[in-house]
């Protein structure tokens, strides 16, 4: 889940931005075997996605450009989040 649907605010999102956080999440998880937030109580996890920092495990070794695109996949505003088309263009 992003970050953004997790808000008390009921404010509305993008879906484009949400599917980059997907796609963001799925490439960590066949990257490293991990997902990158993980509680097995519900709202500690809905906590960690919406405060904890992104962290990369020290194996596998990765470019510094692989974990730039995976931390701007998973950027928890996602005004800020990099676009498909951002990330056509890399």
């Amino acid at each position: 889940m992003a970050p953004e649907t997790l808000s008390e605010t009921r404010k509305i999102f993008s879906g484009k931005a949400l599917d980059v956080w997907a796609m963001g999440i799925t490439l960590y998880c066949f990257v490293f075997g991990q997902c990158p937030f993980m509680d097995e109580r519900i709202l500690s996890l809905h906590n960690k996605i919406k405060t904890q920092t992104l962290e990369f495990p020290d194996q596998p070794e990765v470019t510094d450009f692989l974990k730039d695109l995976i931390t701007r996949m998973l950027d928890k505003n996602p005004e800020s989040r990099i676009s498909v088309p951002e990330i056509k263009v890399l």
